[in-house]
């Protein structure tokens, strides 16, 4: 069985979202990257056909998740429930249509309190309770488009940088920042942060409308203000 035999794993052919192998070691994570993004066009048919039944999830099995994936069962349901997963961003790999969506996730939940998302935006749990939820719901949206691997963000702003860096994000300018990047503070000047929107610096985030209250919003920065990281294969 050809699959099995280590000669032909020597050069297989790369998908799209996964390096190409050079010998053994390199094609067993070429396999684990493949079996990913299989796990992500699996979730996506699986949506569509939730879709097309009238409801998302219902009493599909969550087979996502076997693979690590955002399963059907943690999707929010009803009319007006932002889409997760865009299916040519989890097939394709593309990190960066994955992260547009993201803000498209996040714009579904404007002018609502942060804490109300809790059990409703899928792995955002509210970690600030009425407040300081700005880096879980940015790393809650970005994991469930597949712009960043679950567990790939953090409820903290300083270790969010530190792994947006790791998975290969850029520092770019305001200008520069596409529909999808991140802004944050930075480091010793506060701790905040929040996805943008569109380019030129218009964001949207988990933000203080008033003392000890957090609610999503959208908002404007600049360069002055913090920090841009664009997701790997922005234009």
């Amino acid at each position: 069985m050809n699959f099995l035999n280590p000669h032909s794993l020597a050069r297989p052919a790369a998908l799209p979202g996964c390096p190409a192998s050079a010998g053994l070691g390199q094609a067993v994570r070429q396999l684990a990257c493949t079996l990913d993004l299989l796990a992500d066009c699996l979730d996506v048919n699986m949506l569509q056909v939730a879709e097309q039944d009238g409801g998302v999830g219902g009493n599909l099995p969550d087979i996502a998740n076997m693979f690590g994936g955002v399963g059907l069962g943690a999707m929010p349901s009803g009319p007006t429930s932002p889409s997760l997963r865009s299916s040519s961003a989890g097939c394709a790999g593309n990190r960066a249509e994955a992260a547009a969506a993201a803000v498209d996730l996040a714009s579904g939940y404007n002018g609502q309190a942060s804490s109300s998302l809790k059990g409703r935006l899928p792995g955002f749990t509210a970690p600030g309770g009425s407040t300081n939820n700005c880096a879980a719901f940015v790393s809650a949206c970005l994991e469930a488009t597949g712009a960043l691997p679950k567990g790939g963000g953090s409820a903290s702003v300083s270790e969010l940088r530190q792994k947006l860096v790791q998975q290969g994000w850029k520092k770019v300018s305001a200008q520069q920042a596409p529909k999808g990047s991140v802004w944050m503070t930075r480091p010793g000047q506060g701790s905040h942060t929040e996805l943008v929107a569109a380019p030129g610096g218009k964001v949207i985030g988990s933000n203080n409308t008033r003392p000890g209250f957090q609610q999503i919003s959208f908002g404007q920065k600049h360069d002055s203000s913090g920090e841009f990281y664009a997701p790997p294969g922005a234009a």
